[in-house]
């Protein structure tokens, strides 16, 4: 790529991808804000292009051994594909984080016109288990 767009050329296409980056986590964002309140907490990530998720298990769902998985089963029923936090530990899925309540998301892959149908879905396969329904 250097011989092609030399370094300014490189420049630009960086800036390029962060006004773009930046665009899709500020959609990504609004539409979590509106559909996962009381499902899940989160800090808007000043780069990058994922956010993680914690869940907010309800009482009868905090420390219950397999909570997660079950989390896991409903949004794969609902055809949500994020990935469990676990997956990042260098402990792997080991008992002390496969049921830490993380899961993270990729606002880079999937089209802006795919994030509400993606979030909806997701809020919904979280009904059943976090503090408060939206």
């Amino acid at each position: 790529m250097n011989e092609q767009w030399g370094h300014d050329g490189w420049e630009r296409h960086l800036v390029q991808i962060q006004r773009e980056y930046a665009v899709r986590r500020d959609r990504f964002v609004d539409l979590c804000l509106q559909h996962l309140k009381g499902k899940v907490d989160f800090t808007i990530p000043d780069a990058g292009m994922f956010l993680w998720f914690r869940v907010l298990l309800n009482s009868d769902m905090q420390n219950k051994p397999g909570a997660m998985q079950e989390v896991f089963d409903s949004m794969i029923a609902n055809h949500v594909l994020l990935v469990p936090g676990y997956m990042f530990s260098p402990l792997g899925a080991s008992p002390e984080v496969r049921d830490k309540p993380y899961i993270r998301a990729a606002f880079s892959y999937a089209s802006m016109d795919d994030f509400e149908v993606a979030i909806t879905r997701l809020a919904r396969a979280l009904e059943p288990f976090t503090s408060q329904a939206a």
